[in-house]
């Protein structure tokens, strides 16, 4: 369903120097939870959604409504359970011609041990399995999972994630159905008010991925610094800033592209009372989008409105490759 509907938001909103506002009210009373959204696009054209979600006992019960600009639907019917150590999923997508994807999973827990099987059957019948095993011993977890496609092609995950003092380390190897691999190493250390990550993916032909970042706590502020070098060693910088100061939270942000191209992103989120508002600005080579919201509680109702717009940079849209038109 998640993707049906963002092909319904995409269509709907995404238009240059276009606005869109959304207003989304979450209701409780007793063990029931409802909600109601409604997206407008820049002609009008909406996009509606209608949720509850009801917990009776160790159950949850989910039903949705996704209703698109033309009157097509998108339907959702879940249903959670949880009994001793295991807990089971079903669960229904119905999209517009009526063709269906149903989902089943089941967790079970044994001690240290978690395991995962896990089946979604498309609208012809085709199925894509999925078994995985998460294991803990002492400060080391584990997981192996395979994914099998309805031609029983599959993928299998190995990961290790180990824990020593300060640092954490991760292993992981994905291997695809043709036996082509792709492995991810990465470590996160904590040194007083600094955390750093260094991570490496390495493709299946060997070419590399670097990460590097670093988050450093001064006071109310928290400064990110990272740097993101390609296989062909281009680079992708960026500086980030978050700042408390009593009920508000700023936010500014440059990220830097391998030709010098730059992207400039400011947000603020101020709380008065039961409200949050929160502004923000991005500005980059092509061009700039606004957004505003406010998320307030009334009793036992969570409301949010916003509004989001959209302009079109014409020297960026005309720039050369070489001005800074690139990979953001």
């Amino acid at each position: 369903m998640k993707t049906l509907c963002a092909l319904l938001v995409a269509c709907l909103l995404y238009a240059p120097g276009a606005a869109q506002t959304t207003e989304d009210q979450w209701t409780k009373e007793g063990n029931t939870v409802e909600h109601q959204g409604t997206t407008t696009g820049p002609q009008g054209q909406t996009i509606k959604a209608e949720d509850t979600w009801q917990r009776d006992g160790n159950t949850v019960e989910h039903q949705g409504t996704t209703t698109g600009p033309q009157g097509q639907t998108i339907k959702a019917e879940d249903t959670w359970q949880r009994d001793g150590n295991t807990v089971e999923h079903q669960g229904t997508t119905t999209g517009p011609g009526g063709q269906s994807v149903r989902a089943e999973d089941a967790w079970q827990r044994d001690g240290n041990t978690v395991e995962h099987q896990g089946t979604t059957t498309g609208p012809r019948g085709q199925t894509i399995k999925a078994e995985d095993t998460w294991q803990r011993d002492g400060n080391t977890v584990e997981h192996q999972g395979t994914t099998t496609g309805p031609q029983g092609q599959t993928i299998k995950a190995e990961d290790t994630w180990q824990r020593d003092g300060n640092t954490v380390e991760h292993q992981g190897t994905t291997t695809g159905p043709n036996g082509k691999t792709v492995e991810t190493d990465t470590t996160w250390t904590k040194e007083g008010d600094q955390v750093t990550k260094e991570s490496t993916r390495t493709g299946p032909n060997g070419q590399e991925v670097n990460q590097n970042a670093t988050w450093t706590k001064d006071g109310n502020e928290v400064n990110k610094e990272s740097t993101r070098t390609g296989p062909n060693g281009q680079e992708v910088n960026q500086n980030a800033t978050w700042r408390k100061d009593g009920n508000t939270v700023n936010r500014d942000s440059t990220t830097t592209g391998p030709r010098g191209q730059e992207r400039n992103s400011s947000d603020s989120w101020e709380r008065d009372g039961s409200s949050i508002q929160h502004q923000g600005t991005s500005t980059g080579p092509k061009a700039s989008t606004t957004r505003q919201s406010t998320l307030k509680r009334e009793g036992s109702s969570v409301n949010r409105q916003g509004t989001r717009g959209g302009q079109v940079n014409p020297s960026g849209a005309t720039r050369s490759r070489g001005g800074g038109g690139g990979r953001r």
